[in-house]
């Protein structure tokens, strides 16, 4: 493109095509290289006057020399500067396409979260006996070879700028997913067939349901921290479709990732921001309460070192609110005495719904009532918070694990059991009773 200049006086001789592309070139080329040259010239003659004996110096010629080489390194770093600059402007381009065309989705911890929960509670047994993963199993192939359990899988659907007024306070709305049907009160129905093409598995819907580190976490969101877990991606939630739009759309760019971040989320978004359901209310005993259901078991396993029922309080307090539903329960017998035990390991509640109809509720709540056996009494001596750790401690040891699950096995085997006696009351007779009644009153019915 250009010949080697020998001197500085020498004429460029650009081509056609550089001229067209670059006018100011020459000019910038001829200017450098002049100016080059007399920088040589100057380290030339102090380099010779060094040599000489007793030579003297101006201090105009140091002076000069010295302003030459600032201005050569100022020169030197301004081009590297601008190398800089340009690598910079096109990591920045690439990085711009990249978040365009990226699924959020894809890009959170959910995946790793919702499949480490599958391997270990999705499983089934093979007709040799091996334990396997069950994970691709979708919520339409629930119940194939039998009419239940009918399974509801409680959610929440954040809502920090709903424009239903209802909404604004908590923020958020129960969004549930099911073998027949997806969606909320908010934003409608689809049939889980159609909703997001039929693909929403059973793994999702779980890790969903227990997606508790999340940015938005309705009522609770905190506003200084959401923003942080959204810029440091610690996101386990879901972005899901609208059950309006019968399409599964991918949550490309960064638009939606915006909406998190400045909590501009509705429930008319195409697509929904959806978190564990306890966000919204912990027990999952909200959507049992809305389908008017007689018998209610209610588990609360979450952290109540104080035994404060705040769970069962916010239950109590939404369905009275949102539906006019009043629950009649004493928790006396769930509070620890001066021993640290408690007299029952559940209570019986009276659910008063709207138009004169009534349902029972029995609360569980996992406490010690001092006939447990020895290794849970051992336990608990070491660790006095048992059982109401916190899920912040996400790395059970082999004890602590087992201690829980052989809580949890003494609870349902006592309450399910007509040698519970005095100590606690018998869920087992009240559920044939409500059946026996149901059935009893379906055949003076029929007769």
């Amino acid at each position: 493109m250009l010949k080697t200049l020998q001197d500085p006086k020498d004429k460029f001789d650009f081509g056609t095509d550089l001229k067209d592309l670059y006018p100011d070139a020459e000019e910038y080329f001829r200017e450098k290289i002049d100016f080059d040259s007399k920088a040589e010239e100057s380290r030339r003659q102090m380099r010779e006057k060094l040599q000489v004996p007793n030579a003297t110096f101006d201090f105009d010629d140091v002076m000069r020399t010295l302003l030459i080489a600032v201005v050569i390194d100022a020169h030197n770093h301004n081009v590297v500067r601008q190398r800089i600059v340009r690598v910079m402007l096109i990591i920045s381009v690439i990085l711009l396409l990249i978040g365009l065309f990226t699924n959020i989705n894809y890009n959170a911890l959910h995946c790793f979260y919702r499949d480490r929960l599958s391997k270990t509670f999705l499983i089934r047994r093979s007709k040799e006996g091996e334990i396997k993963p069950n994970d691709p199993l979708l919520l339409t192939e629930l119940h194939q070879h039998n009419n239940g359990p009918y399974h509801l899988v409680n959610t929440t659907l954040n809502v920090p700028s709903s424009t239903i007024r209802s909404l604004q306070k908590w923020g958020a709305d129960f969004f549930t997913f099911s073998k027949l049907y997806c969606g909320a009160e908010s934003t409608g129905y689809r049939s889980t067939v159609s909703y997001n093409k039929g693909q929403t598995t059973l793994a999702t819907a779980m890790a969903i349901s227990g997606a508790a580190a999340s940015p938005e976490m309705g009522q609770g969101t905190n506003s200084f921290l959401a923003p942080m877990m959204t810029l440091l991606n610690y996101r386990l939630h879901q972005w899901l479709p609208h059950p309006k739009f019968n399409k599964r759309l991918a949550v490309w760019g960064p638009s939606y990732l915006f909406k998190e971040l400045f909590r501009r989320g509705t429930e008319n978004d195409k697509l929904l921001n959806l978190s564990d359901g306890g966000h919204h209310e912990n027990l999952g005993v909200y959507s049992l309460l809305k389908r008017r259901c007689k018998l209610i078991i209610a588990s609360d396993a979450g952290a109540d070192p104080d035994f404060q029922m705040t769970d069962l309080a916010k239950l109590r307090r939404k369905a009275c609110l949102l539906d006019g539903i009043n629950i009649e329960i004493d928790t006396t017998d769930l509070r620890p005495d001066e021993k640290n035990r408690t007299k029952a390991y559940f209570v019986k509640g009276t659910i008063h719904y709207p138009g004169g109809e009534e349902g029972t509720l029995f609360y569980i709540k996992t406490t010690m009532i001092g006939s447990e056996p020895e290794q849970l009494q051992a336990y608990r001596r070491k660790h006095p918070t048992f059982p109401d750790e916190t899920t912040a401690d996400q790395f059970f040891n082999e004890e602590q694990f087992e201690s829980y699950r052989k809580l949890g096995e003494l609870v349902g085997e006592m309450i399910c059991s007509k040698k519970a006696g005095k100590e606690v009351c018998d869920i087992q007779a009240e559920i044939e009773q409500i059946f026996g009644k149901a059935a009893r009153s379906e055949d003076s019915h029929n007769g």
